[in-house]
């Protein structure tokens, strides 16, 4: 991961990511519909002590510690 950004940061080209939140809906049946969405509808889910109220924000995260 740090080679790639290091070329981007080298090149002055942007890092780009494409967080789909709907893949989830397609790939598990069981996923909870709800926290798809950015409603703040949903149940919450808690991880390690932090909580997240849709998949967006989860993948985000896991964006910014890779």
């Amino acid at each position: 991961m740090l080679e790639i950004v290091r070329f981007l940061n080298e090149k002055n080209s942007p890092f780009v990511d494409n967080i789909y939140p709907f893949l989830n809906l397609y790939q598990n049946p069981d996923f909870p519909i709800d926290f798809a969405f950015l409603d703040d509808h949903g149940e919450s889910i808690e991880d390690d002590g932090i909580e997240y109220s849709n998949v967006f924000d989860a993948n985000l995260d896991t964006l910014v510690w890779a």
